[in-house]
């Protein structure tokens, strides 16, 4: 390893108010080096941390959405609210999102099942991302480089989801797998994105919904 990589990372990890830092040595929580060379971050303080509260609020958004899909199923099936925490849990996201998508298909006019299928196949496949959110982990990528007699280094905190395969794992240590990298690297800014998409879709989905059942607000 080049000493100036663990200099670096030092420098970093101090800077970013990494969990060598905060927590401890020997802490269960600390974060540290694998055997694949990727810092992996275990725990931070979230008052001073932007990764997780980036992270929170997409969640937040997210859990928001599935509300609303919760709502729109019952409506279509015209059962007491108070069943929906049985038949989430029995049938999950993506269950609710196909039995949508089925009976838009029995109770809709053509058009209106349309709009309703594109809305599940939005809503798919941000639980898809969503999925690789939720089950990834926080690394450092430290990207150091000689110019000009010069030790130039970039860091960037990324949420990242590891595929099955070792050969895609492989790939993604490399910065210029740019495509790849998308599909299971997700940075602060990214995150962030993502979470204004849930809210736009949120917010589409609550108007199609009201389109179709309107709310009664003397309930």
């Amino acid at each position: 390893m080049h000493p100036n990589y663990k200099i670096l990372t030092a420098y970093v990890l101090n800077e970013l108010h990494c969990p060598t830092i905060l927590i401890p040595p020997g802490d269960p929580r600390e974060g540290g080096m694998g055997p694949d060379g990727i810092y992996k971050v275990k725990f931070q303080e979230p008052e001073i941390d932007p990764a997780h509260l980036a992270l929170g609020r997409y969640l937040d958004e997210w859990n928001f959405l599935e509300h609303i899909l919760g709502d729109l199923l019952i409506s279509m099936l015209g059962v007491e609210r108070s069943l929906m925490p049985t038949l989430a849990g029995n049938l999950g996201v993506r269950g609710q999102i196909e039995t949508v998508r089925e009976l838009s298909g029995a109770i809709f006019d053509e058009t209106t099942a349309e709009k309703c299928s594109s809305l599940m196949d939005r809503l798919n496949s941000a639980g898809g991302i969503r999925n690789k959110l939720v089950h990834g982990y926080w690394m450092l990528e430290v990207v150091i480089a000689s110019f000009q007699n010069d030790i130039k280094h970039r860091v960037r905190p990324f949420r990242r989801y590891d595929p099955s395969s070792i050969e895609l794992q492989d790939k993604l240590k490399n910065p210029k797998e740019h495509k790849l990298r998308e599909k299971y690297m997700f940075g602060i800014g990214k995150i962030v994105s993502l979470s204004g998409s849930l809210n736009e879709l949120s917010t589409e989905l609550q108007s199609f919904m009201n389109s179709i059942f309107p709310p009664n607000v003397y309930e």
